[in-house]
């Protein structure tokens, strides 16, 4: 569903992978979907070492503004595990649709995705790192 390829880290290309395995072999037929969706987009990304990771990628743990295109609505989230998430704190799941779709791009990236809603674009428009500022 995305158009260009995804820029992951080493070090969440393998937290991923035992996160997938782990979850898959739970066998919970809700999640199942995700976890094959999510297994998908990874596979195909670039990896990167930490020290050749490009700036302004979204990682787990990164937090990022980004606009609905349709609506103009804006949000921001922190991209966290499923035992992290809390949608309270504005931290959201990578199994989470949107969380797949912000996954590996850049701040300016437009990307789409479906969600339950039906098929939206994202605008990414600042992300900050765990340990530094917005970019």
């Amino acid at each position: 569903m995305k158009a260009q390829k995804i820029i992951i880290g080493e070090e969440d290309f393998q937290r991923l992978k035992n996160m997938i395995a782990e979850m898959s072999a739970i066998r919970n037929s809700d999640t199942l979907g995700y976890l094959a969706r999510l297994e998908e987009e990874i596979d195909s990304a670039t990896i990167m070492s930490k020290d050749e990771m490009p700036a302004g990628i979204v990682t787990m743990d990164s937090t990022v503004s980004f606009v609905e295109e349709d609506t103009g609505e804006s949000f921001f989230y922190t991209l966290t595990w499923p035992q992290s998430a809390d949608i309270e704190q504005n931290k959201i799941s990578i199994l989470a649709p949107v969380g797949m779709a912000l996954l590996g791009y850049a701040a300016g990236d437009t990307v789409e995705w479906d969600v339950p809603s039906g098929r939206k674009r994202y605008r990414i428009e600042t992300i900050r790192q765990k340990e530094s500022g917005f970019i």
